[in-house]
């Protein structure tokens, strides 16, 4: 359910990312960061490696001017990345 929500805000992030790229406002200009925390199945894995994160794919789908940074890591989750003040 969790991962639901995440999915469903980032791809109204996306909208409005996109809605701001036809009428030319200043969004495109300023671009947009997404910040992603996570466990094992979010996190960024070697390109030769089999196993992939879905936070290492999710940047394909997003315009240019939005930025993914995937801080995920393998073994925590985003109550660690809290209680680690990471």
């Amino acid at each position: 359910m969790r991962i639901m929500c995440v999915m469903l805000a980032l791809m109204a992030i996306a909208a409005m990312v996109h809605a701001a790229e036809k009428t030319g406002e200043p969004a495109k200009a300023a671009g947009v960061k997404i910040v992603i925390l996570g466990d094992s199945t979010v996190a960024d894995y070697a390109t030769t490696s089999t196993t992939r994160g879905w936070g290492q794919m999710i940047g394909e789908g997003f315009l240019p001017n939005v930025t993914i940074v995937n801080l995920a890591a393998n073994g925590r989750s985003a109550k660690s990345f809290i209680k680690e003040k990471r």
